[in-house]
């Protein structure tokens, strides 16, 4: 699909009239839609439990970390994503240690 790749709250801007308008397509690129959705879930919703289900509907914590983790591994922002939200990159010894920290966030911020 084609995706915005770098949605957060710097290129959303919301109008009075509840309107809302993304700005800043300079990443954008066609990419699975878990490219877009990975930051969507870490970078805006930071393991939101009501904005992650109005965004993803009935998600399992395991479905959302799947996403979560492949989106990450392929996007160009994925690093720092995971450095700003999960860890410090040197902490993780394997990519099973990233996806388990990932699913750890999730059901942690579902309590």
């Amino acid at each position: 699909v084609f995706v915005h790749g770098d949605i957060g709250g710097d290129n959303i801007i919301l109008s009075k009239d509840g309107g809302i308008y993304i700005l800043d397509f300079a990443d954008a690129v066609l990419a699975p839609a878990a490219y877009e959705h990975s930051l969507v879930a870490i970078d805006v919703f930071t393991f939101n439990p009501a904005l992650l289900r109005g965004f993803f509907g009935d998600y399992t914590v395991e479905s959302l970390t799947d996403i979560c983790f492949d989106g990450l591994l392929i996007h160009d922002f994925g690093g720092d994503t995971v450095e700003e939200h999960i860890c410090a990159p040197r902490e993780l010894n394997t990519l099973a240690d990233l996806r388990r920290r990932i699913e750890e966030r999730i059901r942690a911020s579902a309590h």
